[in-house]
């Protein structure tokens, strides 16, 4: 079988995994948020692909680790342990550049909390499915149908056909994997 396959299969797994482990964080045990975090993090020090979430997880893990402090999830010296574990793993392997891209872009979110945009809150929501689904259907129909289109104009409308289904593929994995997660991991913390 295809080798690319198994690597898809795998990052799907690994989707899923996360969605299923994430209500660790929203429970009292320290212990099943200390195995969370170094788990998220150290993913990133396997080798993949630079296109799936294992290279990028301790880039996320920065993200998910400032929401945890903001709620209040986390001890202000588990967030900062882990940011700077974080912080390491991220400027060692995808470099400072990446670091600096990611604390700004929490620095934004920070001072302006109540920023709305309907728009903006569709993507943030199916983003992290859009981030995944992307490179397996999206890049995938459009490498497949450029082949068949050679017109500049007639590339621009095979980008934008897959850019649109990445994002309707990743609206149906929300709907269908995070959105239901999420409710469980509410109904298990009551």
């Amino acid at each position: 079988m295809n080798p690319v396959f198994w690597t898809l299969s795998i990052e799907f797994q690994y989707y899923v995994i996360l969605a299923l482990l994430f209500p660790l964080l929203q429970g009292k045990n320290k212990f099943t948020k200390h195995l969370f975090f170094i788990g998220l993090i150290s993913l990133s020090l396997y080798p993949s692909h630079t296109k799936f979430y294992i290279y990028w997880s301790a880039y996320f893990a920065i993200g998910i680790l400032y929401t945890c402090k903001i709620k209040s999830l986390i001890s202000a010296k588990t967030f900062i342990a882990y940011n700077l574990f974080a912080a390491f793993v991220v400027i060692n392997h995808q470099g400072l550049n990446d670091y600096i891209i990611g604390i700004f872009t929490l620095f934004l979110i920070h001072q302006y909390p109540n920023f709305k945009n309907h728009i903006g809150d569709f993507f943030g929501k199916i983003s992290y499915s859009l981030y995944l689904i992307h490179s397996i259907i999206g890049a995938a129909l459009i490498n497949f149908l450029s082949k068949r289109f050679n017109l500049p104009y007639q590339k621009l409308l095979v980008i934008s056909l897959g850019f649109i289904i990445s994002i309707v593929f990743a609206y149906f994995f929300w709907k269908l994997i995070e959105h239901p997660t999420h409710k469980l991991a509410k109904r298990l913390k009551k």
